[in-house]
């Protein structure tokens, strides 16, 4: 029966084609434009981010890196000057938000599903 080090030695050559394979993935990754909210859409959007306050909990749903991210969480900072929010660590600049609501997590008691 063969070492476990001749047996590592078999699968060398493959060991390329790593690369390979994340060079297909990285082509077939879906990249999406950033939408224009309307008139009427960035003012319904400016009402529910002027709703949010730090310490609250927050769906949103925002442009960054060529494609669209939800997260929820507890907002930590909220900078008007800047326009953007802060979400488990993850700076959100107002104007990246295509939309944006409260949420109550299930594990708070009396609110959630």
């Amino acid at each position: 029966m063969e070492n476990k080090a001749e047996r590592a030695k078999m699968f060398i050559p493959f060991e390329s084609l790593k690369e390979y394979y994340d060079l297909i993935l990285e082509k077939y990754e879906v990249y999406e434009e950033k939408r224009e909210l309307s008139e009427d859409g960035a003012h319904i959007l400016d009402c529910c981010i002027k709703r949010l306050s730090v310490g609250t909990y927050a769906r949103v749903k925002y442009y960054r890196d060529s494609s669209y991210i939800d997260i929820c969480g507890a907002i930590t900072s909220i900078d008007s000057v800047c326009r953007c929010l802060t979400i488990d660590g993850n700076r959100i600049f107002f104007d990246d938000i295509i939309e944006a609501e409260r949420y109550f997590p299930a594990d708070r008691k009396g609110r959630g599903a």
